[in-house]
This record gives structure tokens, sequence and C-alpha cells, in this order.
């Protein structure tokens, strides 16, 4: 026996090594970065140590616990605030899963089937490679804590009737997870259930009183609300935001979920395809796959059916009963994620991580049952899920997750020191740019460089980072843009005559030294507008009555037949106008033209439509935009709309125009 159990602590060494060494290696693929969402742990962990408190949340939303950002803040005590030090966190917890795994499936199976669930987590498919080192906010955790949940049940169908020790110690355990990520539901169901059916069963053979029983539960219940205490004292004081998560999508949305749920998400999971890809990893992946997993499925049910049967008939239950528990693992979780609002990323399945704790399990028992009627049959099982998963990962090169999408397909830079190096060298500590790239840049400069948000996606995860900044303000914060959003942007500043100066700085392009006009100028006042026509049946002069609550609208979805045209008492020099959309976001013109009328009647266009995309891209934060142009005199001002939308008005809450101070005589 002491031999046994030391070459079962090498093995789970020598496995936990490997696991140790794919993960280093795909990290040291990504050089080492993290994204803009594990940024925001890192900002989190940040803060806990400067002593600001301990969040209960992740910044910016009521749900997924702060539990990854608290040990993190203890990483960066031991390590420095670094990406890879924040990394450490996940990666763990991911080397933790092996010898859970063994131990679970060996309590179901023999050490035969603990060996085989633990290779499989040691050297899983891509998908759970990439998340075992991502930060973002419990998505490993929740792995763990599962396993954790289900080998303490294991425990527990072997224990006397009326133990409370495992019963108090599940409960704690899904109450961290519940607060840790909600995916923990996928274990708490069918424990739940497991749970019912062993205390029902006790209570039917006299095992156990009815009081015994309701003892049993409300220690469990205890330890569940225990564990979740920081989730359920934030939701008292705050109204529960956190259950609006568990809204269900419509029945259009769950019928395409399902479809990708089965297409995409599990051959995914599975290993036969990578995330965001449609190719299988290789010939036959999906099938081949799915047929392995329906093998082991079977042979798990053939081998503890009885055991299970015996449960549900309330006969005397083996911890060979929890098999039926860790199965339902992978149909809950399903089920729950195709009716959910999350279930539209298919093509991403994260939220489906957990089943890898059912599945490797399984995967450890059948291989465990195969392997005592044949060995070869049970090596070959055993050798191709662990080929899929090499595949999975390596095949066509290493399955690292790319970064994320900025803008025309472009994608955020592996590496900022570049970048850093050149804001340093300009002097720019606060900036305007992109989520996954400010936050980054926030995180990776122990937030001497802050930013505002550009563009989607606009989730503000610390509100102070805005600043407060007026809209003339925020018009000259520095820019750091991807190529694509740079040239857009350089078009619309010229297109208005705004000064600018712009620098390369690796992948990116750094727009600064913006100097709108202090002012636009004198405001043409009402008094000066002789009339208003506009598309449509609607009151024009609403556009202009100096109330941004008020709108002129087309009354029908836009078409490059709608004009607005404004004329004037008497010729008027105009510098620019001001375009306020109000409170009618989603009625911008789809494309715009902008000409002014001369006192011969002749036009001059001052704003193109390839312009006004531009201006629409730079201002889209904003609701509105400013426009500049050289002095002009006009009898009138035209607006065209040229573009088109099959449901929405084109709308203006306000529209103000503006004269050269100097020039202005009103």
């Amino acid at each position: 026996m002491a031999r046994s159990a030391q070459r079962d602590t090498t093995f789970l060494v020598l496995a936990m090594i490997l696991a140790l060494l794919v993960r280093l290696d795909f990290m040291r693929a990504a050089q080492w970065s993290i994204d803009g969402d594990e940024a925001i742990v890192g900002l989190m962990a940040k803060h806990i140590l400067e002593g600001r408190g301990i969040p209960v949340f992740y910044y910016g939303q009521h749900y997924m616990g702060s539990l990854e950002a608290i040990l993190a803040a203890g990483s960066f005590a031991l390590f420095g605030v670094t990406p890879v030090a924040l990394s450490l966190v996940p990666l763990i917890f991911s080397l933790a899963l092996v010898p859970l795994l063994y131990a679970l499936a060996s309590s179901l199976g023999g050490r035969t089937a603990g060996r085989a669930a633990a290779l499989l987590a040691a050297f899983p498919p891509s998908a759970l490679i990439i998340w075992s080192v991502k930060a973002r906010g419990g998505f490993i955790e929740v792995l763990v804590l599962g396993a954790l949940a289900l080998l303490l049940t294991v425990r527990w169908f072997s224990a006397r009737a009326g133990s409370i020790r495992y019963p108090a110690a599940i409960g704690v355990v899904l109450g961290i997870g519940w607060w840790v990520n909600n995916q923990i539901l996928y274990f708490i169901l069918p424990i739940a259930l497991g749970a019912m059916v062993l205390l029902v069963g006790q209570l039917v053979r006299r095992e156990c009183s009815l009081t015994q029983l309701a003892f049993i539960s409300f220690v469990g219940t205890v330890g569940f609300f225990s564990g979740s205490f920081p989730y359920w004292l934030y939701n008292i004081r705050n109204g529960f935001p956190s259950l609006g998560m568990f809204a269900l999508a419509d029945s259009a949305d769950v019928s395409k979920q399902v479809d990708g749920l089965f297409s995409q998400g599990l051959p995914i999971i599975l290993g036969a395809v990578r995330f965001w890809h449609s190719q299988e990893s290789f010939p036959w992946a999906v099938f081949s796959l799915y047929a392995a997993y329906g093998i082991v499925v079977g042979v798990a049910l053939l081998h503890s059916g009885r055991s299970i049967l015996d449960a549900c008939l309330l006969r005397t239950p083996s911890s060979a009963s929890v098999l039926g528990i860790v199965l339902l693992v992978v149909p809950v979780a399903c089920a729950v994620f195709a009716v959910s609002t999350y279930g539209w990323l298919f093509q991403a399945p994260r939220y489906l991580l957990p089943v890898y704790v059912s599945l490797f399990t399984l995967a450890g028992v059948a291989v465990s049952v195969l392997q005592r009627r044949s060995t070869v049959i049970a090596s070959a099982l055993l050798a191709l899920l662990l080929g899929a998963n090499v595949a999975s990962a390596y095949v066509g090169g290493r399955a690292v997750a790319g970064e994320p999408i900025v803008y025309g397909g472009e994608r955020v830079a592996r590496d900022h020191s570049e970048l850093i190096r050149a804001l340093d060298e300009l002097g720019i500590t606060y900036i305007r740019t992109n989520y996954w790239i400010g936050y980054r840049l926030a995180f990776e400069t122990s937030e001497r460089i802050t930013f505002s948000m550009f563009q989607e996606p606009h989730h503000i995860r610390i509100p102070e980072y805005e600043r407060g900044l007026e809209p003339t303000q925020r018009e000259g914060v520095p820019l750091v843009l991807v190529p694509a959003e740079a040239k857009l942007v350089r078009r619309a500043l010229e297109a208005a005559h705004i000064p600018f100066k712009e620098r390369s700085a690796g992948s990116y392009r750094i727009v600064y030294d913006i100097q709108p006009p202090q002012r636009l100028g004198t405001a043409v006042p009402r008094s000066e507008v002789a009339s208003v026509t506009a598309w449509g049946e609607q009151d024009a002069a609403k556009a202009l009555d100096g109330d941004r609550t008020t709108r002129w609208g087309t009354g029908a979805p836009q078409n490059p037949s709608m004009e607005f045209e404004v004329r004037f008492t008497r010729p008027v020099t105009l510098s620019g106008f001001e375009y306020d959309i109000g409170a009618w976001p989603h009625d911008s013109p789809r494309g715009l033209k902008v000409e002014l009328v001369r006192t011969d009647g002749t036009r001059i266009t001052v704003l193109e439509p390839q312009d006004y995309a531009a201006f629409r891209y730079l201002y889209q934060m904003n609701g509105g935009f400013r426009f500049y142009f050289p002095p002009q005199e006009a009898v009138g001002v035209t607006l065209i709309q040229t573009g088109k939308d099959g449901k929405m008005d084109w709308s203006i809450g306000e529209l103000v125009f503006f004269a050269p101070p100097e020039q202005a005589s009103f």
C-alpha cells in the first residue's frame, strides 16, 4: 500500500508538471500578455493592496465575485503588480484541478479512473488550457469548487446516516461558488437532487428521523448562505440587482442557441474545434469525439446504473451512485446555457467550461471499466481523447487566443511597451481609447496612464477615469487608435480644419495636440431664420427652438430623398454648426451631406458624406457632433440625408449655426 501511494504521488506530481508546462507554453506564446477584462481584475487587486477596500463583485457589474482579485492582491504583495503575477492565481487553481479530479474519479472508479481523469485535466482541449490562465473573475475557480463539492458529495454518500460534516462543507463550498461565479448552478442542481434522494431514502429506511433530516438540510443551507454571504449582503443593500443576470432568452434565440450548442459549442468544449473557429482540429474530429464521449457516458452508466437505480428507488446508496450526479452536470449546464441570455456565445463557450469536471471524471471511470475487459480498448479510448486534446492545442500552430478586435479587423497589440514609451515621451497621461487598450494600459502602467472610453464596447468599469469632462474638453484629449480608426479620425479632423499631430507607436497611432476652437463663434439667433422646410409633415421648427428635449423627425424610415433646409432673413457668414441628436441617438442620419446656399443661388458643399461617416465615428459617444469650416457667406443651409435605414427615422434634436465673432452683426 505504501508503494502504491508513493506511485500515485509520483504520478500526480508528474501530471501537475505536465499541466504546468503546457500552460506556461501557451503563456509564453501569448507573450505573457493579458486582455482588458483581466486587467480589471488586476486593477481591483491593486486597489485592494492599496487599501481602497474590497469590492464584492467584478467592477461595473453585479455578479462574478472578487475572490480572484483578493487572491491576486496577495500575489502582487509577493511578486509585484505584473501580468504574470496576476495569471499566477488562475494557473494555481488549474493545477489544483488535476489532483482533485484524480481523487474524484478514483473514488468512483478506482486508481486507473483517477489517473485517466488527471491526465485529461493536465492536458485538456485548448479551450480549457486558454482559460486556465485567464484571470477573468472566477471561470477556472468555479471548476475547482465544483469538483471539490462533488468529491465531498461522494464522501457524504459513504458516510453514516445523520452526518452533518459533509453537507455543511458542501454548502460552504457551493456558497463560495455562488458568490464567485453563478455557473456553480451547474453543480448545485445535480447535488441538491442527489442530496434529496439520499436524505429521503434514509428517512424511508428509518436511518434518520424527520428532525435529523430537517437539521441536516438546515446545516447545509446555513453553510451555503455563509459561503455566499458577500453576495447576499450586497443584494439586500442594493435591491437584488444580481438576479437580473438570470433573464431568459426569447424563443427564437433559444432555438438558435440550441443549434449552436450542438453544432459549435460542445465540439469546441470536446476539443474538435477551437474558439471562434469552424474548421475541425483533425478530419472527422466532431464525429469522432461525439462518438468517443458517447461511449464514455454509455460505459459509465452501465457500470453505475444499478447503484444509481438503487438510490432512486430509495435503497441504500453507495459512492458509485454519485456518478449519476456527476453525469447530470452536463445536461444541466447545456440546458441552462441554451435558455440563458449568454447562450449566444456558443462560438466561445466559456460558460460551458464547468462540464470538463464531469467529462473528465466520466472518461476516467469508462477507461477503468474497459481496462478490466480489454487493455487495448481502454488504451485506445484514452489515446483518442488525449490525442484530440493535443490536436486541439497544437495542430496548425498553438491555439493561443487572439487579442480582442478593436476596429476593421485590427486587434489589440500583445506588447504595449512601445506605446507606453511614446506616451511617456510626449508627457501624455490621459487619453481616449478603446476598452481593451485602455484598461490594459492602466494596469500595465499602474494607473500612471488612464483613459476615457472611446467607441465600443462602452462598459465603464472605473467611473473615475471619465473625469467628468465637458464635450469641448474631451475633444482635445489625445487618442490612441489602431490604424483603421486613425484613418477615419484623421479624415474627420482634416475635414473640419482642426490642427493635430500624429505619431506611430508600434501597432497604434497617437493623435495628439488636437486643437479644436475654444468656441465655435457666435450662435446665429432664431430671429435671423426666415424659414425652415423639411421632408415630411412634422414641425421642422422644433429643430431650432432652443430646446433639446423636442425634435423634428421624418416620421418615416430614413432614405436618401430626405432634406432639411434653413433660410436666413439676410446673408450670414457661417463658420460651423452643432448637430445635437438629443434623446434620439438611434435616429442620427445614416449618411449626411451639408450644403451652403450662396447669395447667387449656387451651392457649396461643406460636409461630404464620407467626411460625415468619419465624424459619426469620432463623435458617436456624444450623441451628435460639431463641425467647423472656413467662414462662408450664405443665405441658407441644406442638410441632405444620404443613407438608408429600414426602421429608424431621421431626427434633429437641436441645430445651431455659428458665425465668426468678429463678423457677427447680431
